[in-house]
């Protein structure tokens, strides 16, 4: 009986003294030991090939598309999103050592065919390339689209931002022209909604909800406009606040979130991002103009940040900036974790990042980091 007695004295110690143990001195705990705090936790990292410097990606489960230089696309697989996949890829096009995708949206995705803006170089036609990737283990080129020049003018369109709804492609940059892409591989002019003028030059991001497009102006005339795009006729516009041109926009409606990628942290706007209220069509309000992050904290050192990206998870933002940089935050963008992921042997700081549900897909240059964040 005294032994038994023993025996529960020690297992009582002992569970006390793991009770107060401080597992904040674990360097392998990544929230910093706290079971109550957010969760970030890596779940991979992939390294692309040597010649695939991506600056794009899209999200369509099981798949991640990347592209890059040389006119590449890389297929990645992450239904094990621990164990991501080269799935398939393809190199060529009008150009195999130049050729990058231009612009801050420049791919999209319908059905079998991925659709690729690329530069091949300065002044020089752009193409629009169509990749058939029903056998995602080898994608090939299934149509190519070059850019027109100006009329009167020698200079080229260039092929820039993308998008897709149902059988119409949208294509912003000097203008706002609609492709009826149902019959491909050949491409249809639909309408050419806004042109190369003083009042929306230049057409910086898109966004596309239901029955309308809107969108911002990045240099010139500041506004966020909303386009009916079946009678393609302009149905109202708001100014948006300061002289700063918008090249990104992140819809998640009825919020919407416009920015200047790369702004390089100007003393004037810093990381200058607008959150709009979409829903009221024909009359958005802006709710509000905040700066994401001038800087922040990791390991108890500070770094600079420049916003790139951002995606929208259910209850938090998604930003990927400089130095790889990566940044959770609430829909009040209050700070909520940090980290640097990754190596800087394949990384630089153009990120493109992708949410779905939980998980978070960052790619800087050749390195797609997973997260899975839980709240």
């Amino acid at each position: 009986m005294k032994f038994l007695n023993v025996i529960i004295v020690l297992s009582i110690a002992l569970l006390l003294f793991s009770c107060g143990e401080d597992s904040s001195t674990n360097p392998d705990d990544p929230n910093g030991g706290d079971p109550t705090s957010n969760a970030l936790v890596p779940v991979s990292t992939f390294i692309l090939p040597d010649n695939a410097r991506a600056l794009a990606i899209l999200l369509d489960y099981p798949y991640i598309y990347t592209a890059g230089y040389g006119c590449y696309l890389g297929i990645i697989d992450i239904s094990d999103p621990a164990n991501t996949s080269l799935k398939g890829s393809i190199s060529t096009g009008p150009s195999s050592s130049g050729g990058w995708p231009y612009g801050d949206n420049p791919i999209a995705k319908r059905g079998n065919y991925v659709f690729v803006a690329y530069q091949t170089s300065w002044n020089t036609p752009d193409s629009l390339i169509v990749f058939n990737v029903a056998n995602p283990s080898s994608p090939t080129i299934y149509a190519v689209l070059q850019s027109a020049k100006f009329p009167h003018d020698s200079r080229y369109f260039n092929f820039e931002n993308i998008y897709i709804l149902d059988t119409a492609l949208y294509e912003l940059r000097q203008h706002l022209r609609e492709y009826s892409i149902s019959h491909l591989p050949n491409f249809q002019i639909v309408d050419t909604i806004l042109n190369n003028d003083l009042s929306y030059d230049v057409l910086g991001c898109m966004g596309i909800y239901s029955d309308y497009l809107y969108c911002a102006g990045n240099t010139n005339d500041h506004r966020l406009l909303t386009i009916d795009r079946h009678t393609r006729l302009l149905k109202g516009y708001i100014d948006l606040p300061n002289d700063v041109g918008y090249r990104r926009m992140e819809l998640a409606y009825p919020k919407a979130f416009i920015w200047d990628q790369n702004y390089q942290g100007s003393s004037d706007f810093g990381n200058l991002v607008v959150e709009v209220n979409l829903s009221n069509a024909t009359s958005p309000t802006v709710v509000r103009t905040f700066d994401a992050f001038p800087q922040y904290e990791v390991d108890s050192t500070t770094y600079p940040f420049t916003l790139n990206d951002i995606a929208v998870g259910s209850d938090f933002l998604a930003l990927g900036g400089s130095n790889r940089s990566l940044l959770i935050c609430d829909f009040d963008m209050q700070l909520i974790k940090a980290t640097i992921p990754g190596s800087g042997d394949f990384g630089e700081d153009n990120w493109a990042i992708q949410v779905s549900d939980s998980m978070i897909y960052a790619l800087s240059t050749r390195q797609l980091s997973v997260f899975q964040y839980s709240d």
